[in-house]
């Protein structure tokens, strides 16, 4: 009797867990509190800034430098806001702001950055992206 009860009440227990599932979000939820749900569903909306090039740009604060493979930069816009190696390539261009060609040895910690790369994130921590671009702001 007792492993009946007990295979009803784990029955019930999943049934719960699974239909209460506040985090669904259906076409006519309301989304009053203005939050960005953008991120890890299928909206039409999504979160993506290009350059001239059609390169994704993310922006952000250089927190660490090792000029021969990447720059640690502090990433802040609606998809994100976490701390991304940003990995050099041989073909990675380096401008200042006013689109002049700078060496990669005058990034500094502290520098504000636009980050030109696909849009291809490695998943790792911290996340990784390849720059095609990096201009100093």
């Amino acid at each position: 009797m007792s492993k009946r009860v007990f295979a009803l009440a784990l029955a019930c227990l999943i049934f719960m867990l699974v239909g209460c599932n506040n985090n669904a979000n259906t076409s006519g939820g309301d989304n009053s509190a203005g939050e960005n749900n953008n991120a890890g569903n299928n909206n039409d909306e999504v979160y993506e800034e290009r350059n001239a090039d059609g390169d994704v740009v993310y922006r952000g604060e250089v927190k660490s430098v090792d000029n021969k493979k990447f720059i640690q930069v502090y990433i802040h816009n609606p998809i994100t806001d976490d701390l991304y190696n940003v990995l050099i390539s041989d073909v990675t261009v380096f401008k200042d702001k006013n689109g002049n060609s700078i060496n990669r040895d005058q990034i500094k910690v502290g520098d504000t950055v636009e980050i030109g790369f696909s849009g291809q994130v490695m998943l790792s921590y911290p996340p990784q992206i390849v720059a095609k671009s990096i201009t100093v702001n």
